[in-house]
């Protein structure tokens, strides 16, 4: 699904989600105003804006799962607290990492 990326400026980005992504991160108002795409897989070698991420962990089966989750608006980036348990894809998570915005 394709919705809509506030940046830490205010600018409001096109960035492409799976369902899961979306639900976390609960809906976003408005349209983009900018032709840059927000990539969450971008490198540092790569040109574009690479999204607020926060890295998710938990333990399952006797294996530890990780996922790296786009946090559209910076109030949403800013309410996860490392350490902290969230709600992903119907399941607790705990946040161990953030990591910023990226040009």
């Amino acid at each position: 699904m394709i919705t809509v990326y506030v940046a830490n400026d205010g600018e409001k980005h096109p960035i492409r989600l799976g369902s899961a992504a979306g639900t976390f991160n609960g809906p976003v108002d408005g349209t983009p105003t900018s032709n840059i795409k927000a990539k969450v897989s971008k490198t540092n070698r790569e040109i574009g804006l690479r999204p607020r991420l926060v890295v998710l962990s938990r333990e399952e089966e006797g294996r530890v799962l990780y996922r790296r989750v786009p946090c559209l608006t910076p109030s949403k980036f800013n309410s996860v607290a490392i350490g902290g348990t969230v709600t992903y894809s119907g399941k607790s998570w705990t946040c161990i990492g953030k990591i910023a915005e990226d040009y």
